[in-house]
Formats: C-alpha cells, structure tokens, sequence
C-alpha cells in the first residue's frame, strides 16, 4: 500500500481522523488528505517539533494555514485538534 493509500483508507477512511498528512524527516509531503496543504514553514515546524514537543505543545502546530491543539507529540508522531 501506498502512503496515499495509507492516509486515505487507514485514517481519513476510518471516519476518526478527519485530516492528515504523512511528511519525511527531510521535508517534503508524502501523502495527504485531499486539500490538506502543508506548507514548507509549516513542513519545517513539524519536523523540529519531533525532536523538541515543547514549543508545539505550549503554541500548537500550523497545518493548512489552520492552527490545531497539540495532543500528543512523540519523536514519531504529532496528533493535533483543531483549535
């Protein structure tokens, strides 16, 4: 399966996730949902939030131009809610 696959059907598809988008560690968007543009400013924040949560987590994180609560973050993952 595809990463697009993957966003499509394993989050998007199960009707819980609404939005999402996978993002490499060197920037660049892999998948995303339909309409869900990460910019690269927003790319770069992401990834710097992997390493170090704590600005994510006391400012959340900018995705779409959108900001979402920063649920949980972990050195594989960033889950956010919409503000």
């Amino acid at each position: 399966m595809s990463w697009q696959g993957y966003v499509d059907t394993n989050l998007v598809g199960t009707g819980k996730v609404t939005t999402a988008a996978i993002i490499g560690l060197k920037g660049g968007v892999w998948a995303s949902s339909n309409g869900f543009n990460v910019s690269a400013e927003e790319q770069q924040s992401i990834i710097r939030g992997l390493d170090d949560p704590a600005p994510l987590q006391a400012s959340g994180v900018y995705v779409n131009g959108k900001k979402y609560l920063t649920l949980q973050a972990n050195p594989r993952s960033i889950y956010g809610k919409a503000a």
